[in-house]
């Protein structure tokens, strides 16, 4: 993936950043040295939630512990993760997105989760319906992304879930453009301070 002229901004503990997601984000879209933004629930090199995950047409001895990443739509090219069956979440399609405990979500996942489940490629999991620990809730794989290492380079890259669950964001990612990187911070920081008041950066 590239990390290359990324900022990571934790924002946990604040509920407005998960109500409000696409607004602080496209916020801080409106200046021009900002390339980029996502939100999600953690970023590479950073912890995990892990829950079991039962992959539904093998039954309910065919589960594992897998790490979950909960993500919006813009992670995926933000990061240069490449697909490797399937298709990314995409911001057009309103079904992507789980709102709420009683939508049913899609989800993606890596390849190593795909090994795991048994498939030899890619493309054999797409479509296949899997339930997460998180929720007890069941959905279909839409998407395989390509393994990269989120924990780092030193370890084996684990198997992988990702959502598209807004309420579950706790942190902000810009891209910024490499000139001017000092400015390019202020600028950042008094968008910061006008969408989170009384919150340091």
């Amino acid at each position: 993936f590239v990390k290359e002229q990324k900022l990571f901004l934790p924002v946990r503990g604040n509920p407005v950043f998960a109500q409000r997601s696409e607004d602080v984000k496209a916020a801080f879209l409106r200046h021009a040295a900002v390339r980029g933004a996502a939100a999600s629930s953690s970023v590479p090199g950073r912890s995990f939630s892990s829950y079991n995950v039962r992959l539904v047409e093998k039954g309910a001895a065919a589960n594992w512990a897998m790490n979950h990443l909960f993500i919006d739509a813009d992670f995926i090219p933000l990061y240069g993760i490449s697909m490797a069956a399937g298709r990314a979440y995409d911001p057009s399609r309103v079904a992507d997105r789980t709102d709420n405990w009683e939508e049913e979500p899609v989800f993606l996942v890596n390849e190593s989760a795909v090994r795991t489940l048994g498939y030899n490629e890619p493309a054999a999991a797409i479509g296949k319906r899997i339930q997460t620990g998180f929720g007890g809730r069941t959905g279909a794989i839409i998407g395989v992304v390509r393994d990269f290492h989120y924990t780092g380079l030193q370890q084996a890259v684990a198997p992988l879930v990702l959502e598209w669950k807004p309420d579950t964001f706790r942190c902000l990612t810009l891209s910024l453009a490499p000139a001017g990187i000092s400015e390019t911070l202020k600028t950042v920081e008094r968008e910061w301070n006008a969408q989170f008041p009384g919150k340091p950066m």
